[in-house]
């Protein structure tokens, strides 16, 4: 894998990277076998502070067309094009962080049944969440929430609510 990463810029930095074979698909096509090859990678974020506020702002983009062993077998696949961004502010011992990523259609063959032209679509999620912190205790509490076009108007959809406590020991 190669990696670049900019200086950071009053603030902002950029990267790319390129990763020649994952020797994955990941959680896009379970049960198959292959990779996701030439994945290139891009990014931007902010890091800095606002008054008494921090911040960090990033966004990524990701994309390869050399992918082997995609379900179905001999059916014209899109691309793997995901992107996602988030933030996370801070404010005393408060912490809100949003992110969102939308998978486009990677994956998703581009005609037949289960295909684009019939409205499938590989889907996005969202998550959301807020924590407070003083001295040795630390409590959060997070929501996510993700969507997949099955066709034909209907769709799959999931969301997990996470309720977090901490305490530092040492």
């Amino acid at each position: 894998k190669m990696i670049y990463f900019s200086p950071r810029i009053a603030g902002f930095q950029l990267g790319t990277s390129l990763t020649p074979d994952t020797g994955v698909l990941g959680r896009y096509t379970p049960g198959t076998t292959g990779s996701i090859d030439n994945l290139w990678a891009f990014g931007a974020n902010y890091v800095g502070r606002i008054g008494d506020v921090g911040l960090i702002i990033a966004t990524t983009y990701k994309y390869s067309d050399d992918t082997d062993g995609r379900a179905p077998a001999n059916t014209a696949n899109s691309n793997f094009s995901v992107w996602n961004a988030g933030v996370l502010a801070t404010w005393g011992g408060w912490s809100f962080a949003a992110g969102y990523e939308d998978d486009n259609d990677t994956f998703v063959p581009t005609s037949g049944a289960g295909s684009v032209a019939a409205g499938f679509d590989a889907g996005y999620h969202w998550n959301a969440g807020i924590g407070y912190r003083t001295g040795d205790w630390g409590l959060s509490a997070g929501y996510q929430y993700g969507q997949r076009n099955i066709g034909a108007g209907a769709q799959a959809d999931v969301g997990v609510t996470v309720l977090g406590a901490q305490y530092a020991m040492a």
